[in-house]
C-alpha cells in the first residue's frame, strides 16, 4: 500500500457525505488531467477509479452523482500523480475553462457585481448541497467576499474551489493581478468556508 493510497473505509464514508454534484463537474475533471497531464495519465487515473468501482463511462453530463465521487476522485488523482495544494488549486481554475460553465457565465459578462451576485446560482445549477453566498463586494476598494456554507467534503476540495472561484473573477475582473486566500475553512473549525478575493 503506498503512503497516498485510499481505503474501502475511506470510500465508503465519503459515499455517505450528502449531496449531489452534475455530471458534467466531474468529466470537466478528466479533461483537465489530459490538458495538465496528458492522454495515457488520464487513462491510467479512469482505469484506477474504475477498480474501485466508479466508472466515468457511465456518467452523463445532464445527470446527478454523490458528492463523494468528487472527493474520491481528488483523492485518487493525489495517489497516483502525487499532486499538492497548487496543483489541485490549479486543477478547480482550469476546470472552469471547460464544460458547460463557461457558456454560463458568459451570460453575466457586463458587470463585476453582477456575476458575483449570479454566483450562488451558478452554484446551485452544479451542486445540491451547500450554500454559496456573496458576502460582500467593494469594487472601490477591490475586494469581495464569498462564503459557502454547509459544504464540508474534503480538505482537497477547498483547493479546487478556490481555484474555480478565481477563474470566475479572472472572467469578468480586468486585472492582471487577482489573488484569492481562503480565510476560513470547516475543516480548520469555522462555521464555513470562505474566501477573499483582491485585485489592483
Amino acid at each position: 500500500m503506498t503512503k497516498n493510497q485510499i481505503t474501502k473505509e475511506e470510500i465508503e464514508k465519503l459515499m455517505k457525505i450528502p449531496g449531489e454534484i452534475r455530471g458534467d463537474a466531474l468529466m470537466v475533471l478528466l479533461n483537465t488531467i489530459k490538458e495538465k497531464e496528458g492522454e495515457k495519465e488520464a487513462e491510467l487515473f479512469k482505469k484506477k477509479m474504475g477498480e474501485l468501482g466508479f466508472s466515468f463511462d457511465k456518467i452523463d453530463y445532464l445527470k446527478w452523482c454523490p458528492v463523494g465521487f468528487l472527493a474520491i476522485s481528488l483523492l485518487i488523482m493525489k495517489e497516483i500523480f502525487n499532486w499538492d495544494e497548487k496543483d489541485f488549486f490549479e486543477l478547480g481554475n482550469l476546470s472552469f475553462k471547460m464544460g458547460f460553465i463557461p457558456r454560463i457565465l458568459s451570460k453575466y459578462f457586463a458587470s463585476v457585481s453582477r456575476i458575483l451576485k449570479e454566483a450562488p446560482k451558478i452554484w446551485a445549477k452544479f451542486h445540491t448541497s451547500g450554500k454559496l453566498e456573496l458576502y460582500q463586494l467593494n469594487e472601490k476598494k477591490k475586494f469581495t467576499i464569498l462564503r459557502l456554507k454547509e459544504y464540508k467534503i474534503h480538505p482537497l476540495v477547498c483547493n479546487v474551489n478556490r481555484g474555480a472561484f478565481l477563474r470566475i473573477a479572472q472572467y469578468v475582473i480586468k486585472s492582471k493581478k487577482i489573488t484569492i486566500e481562503e480565510t476560513k475553512c470547516m475543516f480548520k473549525g469555522d462555521p464555513y468556508h470562505e474566501f477573499l478575493i483582491r485585485w489592483e
